[in-house]
């Protein structure tokens, strides 16, 4: 059940991290805190409202995808900017969003991540009808688990990334749903939950 593959998940994060120590593997990426603190790099990727196939996305969105992905944060920064500025249709805006958010997240604006992933949030409850609002909603609490973890606001970031792991599993996502729960390891571990985690 539930309980037994959350269990059978967290030892596979713990053995894959006990493997890397072992083989002397780097460790994962850090990312610094708003509190200065190094903390690992938790899996984030940008919104999306459909999987990533170049029929699906237009090339504004293609180019931000891949400036992200190559740590050009600023950049993909301003094309989601844009694209919010263009945008009326409250899910576009709250992927728009989203994805500010957490590009000020990789630049260590926590301010600016705080208030965009508000307004994101506040674009999809005028949204929560779409048929593709439960997606949404699920890495919007993946970002949201994300900046509260930098924040130090553990408690949070474990629940949040609970819930979006309730909501990857309802839609199919094991994938996301997987990378949901080894993101709660990294919360459990920040509130010294070592046995839980």
């Amino acid at each position: 059940t539930r309980m037994a593959y959350l269990i059978v998940m967290l030892g596979l994060g713990l053995l894959l991290a006990w493997g890397r120590a072992i083989a002397t593997i780097p460790s994962p990426p850090m990312a610094q805190t708003a509190s200065g603190l190094f903390a690992p790099t938790l899996a984030s990727e940008p919104l999306t409202s459909e999987p990533l196939t170049s029929e699906q996305l237009a090339s504004d969105e293609e180019q931000a995808l891949h400036l992200y992905r190559s740590g050009d944060f600023a950049a993909a920064a301003q094309i989601w900017q844009d694209r919010l500025d263009l945008s009326t249709n409250p899910i576009d805006r709250a992927i728009a969003l989203g994805n500010l958010s957490l590009c000020s997240q990789k630049l260590g604006q926590w301010d600016a991540a705080t208030e965009t992933i508000a307004q994101s949030w506040q674009q999809m409850s005028a949204a929560e009808s779409q048929p593709d609002a439960p997606q949404i909603q699920a890495q919007l609490l993946n970002i949201q688990g994300s900046l509260d973890f930098a924040l130090g606001e553990y408690g949070n970031a474990l629940e949040r990334w609970q819930e979006s792991e309730t909501l990857y599993a309802k839609l199919g996502d094991r994938d996301r749903a997987t990378r949901s729960l080894l993101n709660q390891v990294q919360a459990m571990q920040g509130l010294g939950l070592y046995r839980r985690a």
